[in-house]
Protein backbone atom coordinates (compact mmCIF):
# COMPACT_ATOMS: atom_id res chain seq x y z
CA UNK A 1 0.00 0.00 0.00
CA UNK A 2 1.86 2.67 -1.14
CA UNK A 3 -0.47 4.89 -2.14
CA UNK A 4 0.06 8.80 -2.14
CA UNK A 5 -3.21 10.71 -1.16
CA UNK A 6 -1.64 13.78 -0.71
CA UNK A 7 0.60 14.66 -3.55
CA UNK A 8 3.78 15.78 -3.11
CA UNK A 9 4.62 16.38 0.45
CA UNK A 10 7.94 17.68 1.20
CA UNK A 11 10.17 15.50 3.69
CA UNK A 12 11.49 18.39 5.57
CA UNK A 13 9.16 20.44 7.41
CA UNK A 14 7.69 24.14 5.71
CA UNK A 15 6.74 27.62 6.83
CA UNK A 16 3.30 26.61 7.25
CA UNK A 17 4.47 23.76 9.45
CA UNK A 18 6.48 26.00 11.40
CA UNK A 19 3.79 28.52 11.45
CA UNK A 20 0.84 25.50 13.35
CA UNK A 21 3.59 24.63 15.80
CA UNK A 22 3.95 28.13 16.86
CA UNK A 23 0.11 28.55 17.20
CA UNK A 24 0.33 25.04 19.40
CA UNK A 25 2.77 26.68 21.31
CA UNK A 26 1.39 30.04 21.69
CA UNK A 27 -2.54 27.93 22.93
CA UNK A 28 -0.39 26.14 25.12
CA UNK A 29 1.29 29.09 26.86
CA UNK A 30 -2.42 30.20 26.95
CA UNK A 31 -3.36 27.21 29.64
CA UNK A 32 -0.19 27.63 31.12
CA UNK A 33 -1.14 31.47 31.94
CA UNK A 34 -4.54 30.82 33.55
CA UNK A 35 -2.22 27.85 35.91
CA UNK A 36 -0.17 30.50 36.73
CA UNK A 37 -3.12 32.91 37.91
CA UNK A 38 -4.47 30.06 39.89
CA UNK A 39 -0.82 29.88 41.38
CA UNK A 40 -1.02 33.27 42.40
CA UNK A 41 -4.14 32.78 44.13
CA UNK A 42 -2.97 29.35 45.65
CA UNK A 43 -3.46 30.23 49.41
CA UNK A 44 -6.75 32.66 49.13
CA UNK A 45 -8.59 29.68 47.55
CA UNK A 46 -6.77 27.06 49.67
CA UNK A 47 -5.46 24.94 46.98
CA UNK A 48 -2.95 22.13 48.27
CA UNK A 49 0.44 23.02 46.28
CA UNK A 50 1.10 19.32 45.14
CA UNK A 51 -1.61 20.17 42.79
CA UNK A 52 0.12 23.14 41.01
CA UNK A 53 3.08 20.41 40.92
CA UNK A 54 0.98 17.70 38.85
CA UNK A 55 -0.60 20.41 36.93
CA UNK A 56 2.82 22.49 35.84
CA UNK A 57 4.56 18.79 35.28
CA UNK A 58 1.58 18.32 33.01
CA UNK A 59 2.32 21.55 31.39
CA UNK A 60 5.91 20.84 30.82
CA UNK A 61 5.01 17.77 29.20
CA UNK A 62 2.37 19.24 27.17
CA UNK A 63 5.52 21.62 25.76
CA UNK A 64 7.78 18.28 25.37
CA UNK A 65 5.19 17.21 23.10
CA UNK A 66 5.04 20.29 20.91
CA UNK A 67 8.74 20.54 20.81
CA UNK A 68 8.89 16.86 19.45
CA UNK A 69 6.22 17.68 16.85
CA UNK A 70 8.65 19.98 15.78
CA UNK A 71 10.91 17.56 15.53
CA UNK A 72 8.58 15.15 13.95
CA UNK A 73 8.63 12.29 16.60
CA UNK A 74 5.24 10.00 17.29
CA UNK A 75 5.51 10.73 20.28
CA UNK A 76 4.42 14.01 20.68
CA UNK A 77 1.57 13.61 18.57
CA UNK A 78 0.30 10.66 19.85
CA UNK A 79 0.75 11.85 23.91
CA UNK A 80 -0.42 15.77 23.89
CA UNK A 81 -3.63 15.05 23.49
CA UNK A 82 -3.93 12.63 26.55
CA UNK A 83 -1.92 14.92 28.50
CA UNK A 84 -4.19 17.88 27.60
CA UNK A 85 -7.16 16.26 28.26
CA UNK A 86 -5.47 14.50 31.44
CA UNK A 87 -5.15 18.38 32.24
CA UNK A 88 -8.29 19.75 31.80
CA UNK A 89 -9.84 16.46 33.91
CA UNK A 90 -7.73 17.55 36.74
CA UNK A 91 -8.95 21.18 36.79
CA UNK A 92 -12.72 19.58 36.25
CA UNK A 93 -12.43 17.16 39.22
CA UNK A 94 -10.28 19.12 41.54
CA UNK A 95 -10.92 22.86 41.24
CA UNK A 96 -14.38 22.43 39.47
CA UNK A 97 -13.62 24.89 36.26
CA UNK A 98 -14.17 24.53 32.65
CA UNK A 99 -10.88 25.72 31.25
CA UNK A 100 -11.41 26.74 27.63
CA UNK A 101 -7.81 26.71 26.85
CA UNK A 102 -7.85 23.51 26.74
CA UNK A 103 -10.36 22.87 24.45
CA UNK A 104 -9.07 25.29 22.53
CA UNK A 105 -5.18 23.71 22.43
CA UNK A 106 -7.23 20.59 21.28
CA UNK A 107 -9.33 22.58 18.68
CA UNK A 108 -5.83 24.05 17.46
CA UNK A 109 -3.83 20.05 17.74
CA UNK A 110 -6.65 18.74 15.62
CA UNK A 111 -6.72 21.33 13.30
CA UNK A 112 -2.34 21.11 12.50
CA UNK A 113 -2.92 17.31 12.93
CA UNK A 114 -5.36 17.58 9.93
CA UNK A 115 -3.50 19.96 7.55
CA UNK A 116 0.10 19.67 8.99
CA UNK A 117 1.02 16.16 10.85
CA UNK A 118 -1.76 13.48 8.58
CA UNK A 119 0.01 14.16 5.55
CA UNK A 120 4.03 14.00 6.88
CA UNK A 121 3.23 10.97 9.09
CA UNK A 122 5.57 8.60 7.17
CA UNK A 123 8.38 10.91 8.10
CA UNK A 124 7.81 10.98 11.58
CA UNK A 125 10.19 8.87 13.42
Amino acid sequence: MDDNYFGNVPEKPTLPYYIGIAVLLVAAFLSVNTDLALFSERKDVEIQDWYFWLIFSIDLAIFACVISMLFQRKIGVIAMPVLVVLHFMLHRFYLSTFLYFDVQLLFVYFAVGLFMVIPRWKFFR
